[in-house]
């Protein structure tokens, strides 16, 4: 199909068998290299890609990953992630990205899994898929920054000396780590993220330097990337815990690094940090009955 196509008669398909090469080319162009062999190591050939394509050969992608269930009111209702939707540069704005979106909403429906969800690498990305699937801005975080103090090479927070630390991180396993995070998440609307969900963010964040932690009765999932960046990629702090003591430990760990973290709205509401945080949309959902956006609602880790 050339460029010159409408909007409306831009098909979407399953991919090829001997596609998954250009799939990986084009994770790559879009992306980067970073995440790109876990990501088809744990899930090449048995989630279910879509693509769309231009003169024969895929030009946008996306992928439906089973992560668990969306838990809400006590119900426990199956889902899957959109992942990983890329479209080339050049073929952007043609609806190449919408046809793939839908397609992938629409085979997901069909498979049982009635709860969708996405997470827009761009602010503006809302309301591009607002205004052309079925998904509809529903989670929210607040994003926390820690900033180094570079005259001292230590975090601008208080810190903790080693032997007065009152909680040790401690390096969980996926299993152990979703098990932990479902008992701080119970009265609020969640994504309950099955193990190879799990698995595959440990990988990502044993590549970049990190990983899922209990720390106290709190837990975090953390990325230390290059240039002194620490992404803490999800806070869950306990009622028995102190977000700032949370915070303090975790700035320890990376003494020197500037650290964003994502935590539920009003986390650190009452902290030092208070000034330095945000609150932003993060996460939509396409599901059955109508939902509006809840700032309660937790997405959690992104695999971003």
């Amino acid at each position: 199909m050339s460029d010159t196509a409408r909007r409306e008669d831009i098909a979407a398909r399953k991919p090829y068998a001997g596609e998954i090469s250009v799939l990986r080319d084009i994770y790559k162009t879009v992306f980067g290299k970073d995440g790109e062999d876990s990501f088809f190591t744990l899930f090449s050939g048995t989630e279910h890609a879509i693509v769309s394509e231009s003169s024969g050969s895929p030009v946008s992608m996306g992928f439906l990953i089973p992560v668990g269930d969306f838990v809400r009111g006590g119900s426990f209702v199956p889902c899957a992630m959109l992942y990983g939707i890329a479209t080339l540069f050049e073929h952007r704005g043609r609806g190449y990205g919408a046809a793939v979106t839908n397609k992938l909403i629409e085979t997901a429906h069909s498979l049982g899994y009635r709860a969708v969800i996405l997470c827009p690498t761009e602010n503006g990305l809302f309301e591009y898929y607002a205004k052309n699937t079925k998904l509809r801005e529903y989670f929210y975080i607040d994003e926390t920054v820690i900033p180094a103090n570079p005259a001292a090479g230590k975090n601008d927070g208080p810190q903790i000396s080693r032997d007065k630390m009152p909680h040790e991180p401690v390096a969980l396993l996926p299993t152990e780590y979703i098990n932990f995070r479902e008992r701080l998440l119970i009265k609020r609307p969640h994504i309950r993220y099955n193990v190879r969900g799990a698995t595959y963010q440990k990988l990502l964040c044993d590549e970049l330097g990190g990983g899922l932690y209990q720390i106290g009765d709190s837990c975090a999932v953390i990325e230390a990337q290059s240039q002194g960046e620490v992404h803490v990629k999800e806070l869950l702090v306990s009622a028995h815990d102190d977000a700032d003591e949370i915070a303090a430990i975790i700035a320890n760990m990376f003494p020197s690094a500037n650290i964003t973290v994502r935590a539920p709205v009003n986390t650190f509401l009452d902290s030092k940090y208070a000034a330095h945080r945000k609150k932003r949309g993060f996460g939509m959902l396409s599901a059955d009955g109508d939902f509006a956006p809840d700032e309660n609602a937790w997405y959690g880790i992104a695999f971003d």
